[in-house]
């Protein structure tokens, strides 16, 4: 109990200092693509699908989301790539997460930063006969390289980029706003605060 009650007054002085790491500790979305899109009326023959993604700003990625057109309670797998598995690429991050329903559902794992400007890989495994996390309305954003995917569900992404498949994703990046490094006169500021709690405490007994 003593410990909970800590914890309680870190957060709050975390909240009332502004510190990101105490009063911020839920996934935001960070970047998103096709987000309100609807989804194409079709199903995936393919048992895992994936795309280059490249941020245009650097953030603290920790999962990823989609919306899939139907459920069956099936295990899904996220993964990301430093770049195409067929090009080298290697696993950075991979989570799974159970298909609940038809709206934004994904997988979260360590934090892992990305850089804007660089190349990423981001793909779906198990997806076979799932209705589609992809949209085909005008105007959806495109992302380059086109899709990537085969039918080992193994990581491998073999096939592709089919030039007759213009869908496009439908995905959601989440970063983690407790991650950014405090400066230095925030710590101080926490510092203060630990401080301020331990006199309180004293006074206390």
């Amino acid at each position: 109990m003593k410990t909970r009650g800590i914890l309680s007054k870190l957060v709050l002085v975390g909240a009332s200092l502004g510190l990101p790491g105490l009063a911020n500790a839920l996934p935001i979305v960070a970047d998103s693509i096709n987000e309100s899109a609807t989804n194409a009326n079709t199903f995936w023959i393919a048992t895992e699908v994936g795309w280059l993604y490249t941020p245009t700003s650097s953030f603290s990625l920790v999962g990823i989301n989609t919306r899939f057109g139907s459920s069956d309670g099936r295990t899904v797998t996220v993964e990301v790539y430093d770049e195409q598995p067929t090009a080298g690429g290697t696993l950075l991050r991979s989570a799974g997460y159970v298909l609940g329903g038809t709206g934004f559902e994904g997988a979260l794992f360590a934090a892992l930063d990305l850089t804007a400007g660089e190349d990423y890989f981001f793909g779906f495994r198990n997806v076979g006969s799932l209705n589609v996390n992809v949209t085909d309305d005008a105007g959806a954003t495109n992302l380059p390289g086109g899709l990537k995917y085969s039918f080992s569900n193994d990581g491998s992404y073999s096939q592709g980029p089919e030039t007759g498949f213009t869908a496009q994703p439908i995905v959601q990046f989440l970063s983690d706003n407790a991650n950014p490094v405090p400066e230095p006169s925030t710590v101080m500021l926490l510092g203060l605060g630990l401080a301020a709690i331990g006199v309180r405490r004293k006074l206390a007994a």
